[in-house]
């Protein structure tokens, strides 16, 4: 279905515009740890939790808010940074690895 445009005598149809939707994909897994992260259980019990991304940066916080793709990491200071889920390499506490248990 097309839409068209006036323009003083001429006639033209308006361009259509169709978005593009990527999905990419998730650890699933990985998914699943920040989700549990999210509960006030976890905020309250597993902190401070340091995430080491890929590129070997560190950040500490607990987990405020998961998107798909995403996650929003509040730091003691109230600071909100956000990480791609696929930047995250590993969740660290009290300096272990986090265990997982889904």
């Amino acid at each position: 279905m097309s839409r068209w445009q006036e323009e003083s005598t001429s006639i033209f149809p308006e361009p259509e515009v169709k978005a593009i939707e990527t999905k990419v994909e998730v650890d699933p897994l990985m998914w699943q740890r920040l989700r549990f992260l999210t509960t006030d259980f976890a905020k309250y019990v597993y902190k401070p939790l340091c995430f080491q991304l890929q590129d070997g940066e560190k950040i500490c916080g607990v987990v405020d808010l998961l998107h798909s793709e995403s996650v929003l990491i509040k730091s003691a200071a109230d600071v909100i940074t956000a990480i791609e889920i696929n930047d995250i390499k590993e969740i660290w506490w009290g300096g272990k690895k986090l265990p997982i248990r889904l």
